[in-house]
C-alpha cells in the first residue's frame, strides 16, 4: 500500500463516483449530488475525502431506496426514508439503530444537502431542513469495562507474530494515534530517538488525517520499543522507507508503495486478540480511548492532553476520557499527599531503567525491547521456565533437532522482542 494513502482513500473514492454514475436513480438526483459533493462539500468547505466518500455513499443509496426523487422530496418523503432505514432487515428495511453512528450519519447529511438545495437559485425551497433533528455533536463514551488495560496491551503484544506489530501495538497505545495518521509514518517521520525527547510529526503527503496538525507530538512510553524495531527488525530502516512496512513482497526499490495497509493491521490486531482471548474491542479507535485516559489518569493538563491528541480545544476530551470517579478521587488523594504511589490504585506511572542496557522503558514494561532483559518476578520466572524448555527438548532430541533447537535460542538471544512475544506470562 502507498505509504501516503495507507486507507486507499483515493480509490475508494474514485469508485465512490463510479457507483454514482452507475446507479440506477433520478438523473437530475445524480447530478444534483455531484454537483453538491464537489462544489460545497470539497470546493467551498474543503472537506476531507473520506467524509466526501461517505457524502456520495449515503445520497446515492438515499436517491435508490426513496420512493421520490431527492430533489422532489418534502418532509413527510424524508420521514418515510428515515422509518426505512430503522425498520428491520427481515420487513425489508435497512436495520440501523436510532442512537447509532450510521443513522445519524444519514440525518446529517439529509439536514446538510437540504439546506443547501434551498439556498440554490432556480431550486424549490426544502424548509423541513430545519426539522432534521442531528447528533453531530453527542458524546458517545465506550463502556469502562471495554476499556484496554496495561496487562491488555502486554497480553495483545504476546499474542503478535512478529516484532513489527508488537512494535506498533505499544505506540497506538502511548501516542493515541489514528491509524490512518500512525500507517503512514516514514521512518523519517521519528525524530531524537536517541535522545530524552523523541518525537514523531505526520506524513505531510498523508491522506484522511482528519485535521490533526503538522506538529511535533511526543515519543513517550514506546521509545525503546520504537528504537529496537527500526534498529534491530526493520528489514529497510531507510529515512524514506515507510515505519510500518509490508513483512512480505517488500520492495527495497519501491519503498513508497510498501506500506502495510491500515485494514491489514487491524486484522493483525484482531488476530492477535484471538490468540490470547482478549475479548474487548481491539480496533484503534479503543487504543485512542484507552492512551487518552491513561493521560488523564497520569495527571496530564488539558492542554497537554490536546497536544498530545492534535485537538484544537477540550471538546474531545469528555469523549476519550474513561477515568471514573473512583480513579480521579485515587489521583487527587495522590497529589494532596494522602496516598503514595503503592497505596494508589493508579499503576506505576514513572519510567523505569533497563537493570542491563539502561535503556529506559515504560512503567509497566516486563521486558526490555533492546536486550531482552527481563524486569518483573514474574517475567524472570517464565524466562527461566522457557530456558528450561529449550535446554530439555535439545537434550532429549537427536542431533539434528537439538541444533534446531539451540539455534532458536539463539535467535532470541539475538532478537530479543522474539522471546518475548512467545512467552505466556
Amino acid at each position: 500500500m502507498n505509504v501516503d494513502d495507507t486507507n486507499n482513500t483515493a480509490r475508494k473514492l474514485e469508485r465512490q463516483w463510479e457507483l454514482l454514475e452507475e446507479a440506477d436513480i433520478n438523473d437530475t438526483d445524480r447530478k444534483t449530488i455531484a454537483r453538491f459533493v464537489r462544489v460545497q462539500r470539497k470546493g467551498n468547505e474543503a472537506l476531507e475525502k473520506n467524509t466526501l466518500i461517505a457524502d456520495l455513499s449515503r445520497l446515492r443509496c438515499a436517491s435508490t431506496w426513496s420512493e421520490s426523487p431527492l430533489v422532489e422530496m418534502n418532509y413527510a418523503d424524508v420521514q418515510d426514508l428515515m422509518d426505512f432505514l430503522l425498520t428491520s432487515k427481515r420487513q425489508g428495511g435497512r436495520g440501523l439503530s436510532p442512537d447509532g453512528t450510521a443513522f445519524n450519519g444519514y440525518k446529517d447529511i439529509f439536514r446538510v444537502f437540504f439546506r443547501w438545495l434551498t439556498e440554490q437559485p432556480n431550486q424549490s425551497d426544502f424548509p423541513f431542513w430545519e426539522e432534521i433533528e442531528t447528533k453531530s455533536q453527542s458524546i458517545n463514551r465506550i463502556d469502562e469495562e471495554q476499556l484496554l488495560s496495561e496487562e491488555d496491551i502486554n497480553l495483545l503484544k504476546e499474542g503478535t507474530r512478529n516484532p513489527r506489530d508488537a512494535t506498533i501495538i505499544e505506540f497506538l497505545a502511548d501516542s493515541g494515534a489514528r491509524i490512518t495518521l500512525a500507517t503512514q509514518l516514514r521512518v523519517k517521520d521519528i525524530h531524537d530517538l536517541d535522545t530524552k525527547r523523541p518525537y514523531f510529526t505526520p506524513n505531510p503527503n498523508g491522506e484522511g488525517h482528519k485535521g490533526a496538525p503538522d506538529k511535533q507530538y511526543p515519543i513517550l512510553r514506546s521509545r525503546a520499543d520504537i528504537r529496537a524495531w527500526i534498529n534491530q527488525y526493520h528489514p529497510d530502516p531507510r529515512p524514506i522507507a515507510p515505519l510500518w512496512p509490508v513483512l512480505r513482497g517488500y520492495d527495497v526499490g519501491n519503498p513508497q508503495d510498501c506500506a502495510v495497509s491500515s485494514d491489514s493491521l487491524r486484522g493483525a490486531l484482531s488476530r492477535a486478540a484471538g490468540r490470547v482471548d482478549i475479548e474487548k474491542p481491539v480496533n484503534p479507535h479503543n487504543f485512542r480511548h484507552m492512551a487518552i485516559t491513561r493521560l488523564s489518569q497520569e495527571g496530564y493538563s488539558p492542554q497537554e492532553i490536546r497536544h498530545i491528541a492534535g485537538w484544537a480545544d477540550d471538546r474531545m476530551l469528555e469523549k476519550y476520557d474513561n477515568t471514573n470517579d473512583r480513579r480521579r478521587n485515587e489521583q487527587i488523594g495522590l497529589k494532596a499527599g494522602f496516598l503514595d504511589e503503592t497505596e494508589a490504585e493508579t499503576g506505576p506511572s514513572v519510567p523505569q531503567s533497563c537493570g542491563n542496557c539502561r535503556e529506559t522503558l515504560a512503567p509497566e514494561a516486563r521486558f526490555c525491547p533492546r536486550c531482552g532483559t527481563s524486569t518483573t518476578e514474574k517475567a524472570i520466572e517464565a524466562l527461566q521456565e522457557q530456558d528450561n524448555r529449550i535446554f530439555e527438548s535439545a537434550v532429549g532430541a537427536d542431533d539434528e533437532l537439538a541444533t534446531a533447537v539451540l539455534q532458536l535460542r539463539e535467535l532470541f538471544e539475538e532478537y530479543p522482542v522474539l522471546r518475548e512475544v512467545t512467552l505466556s506470562v
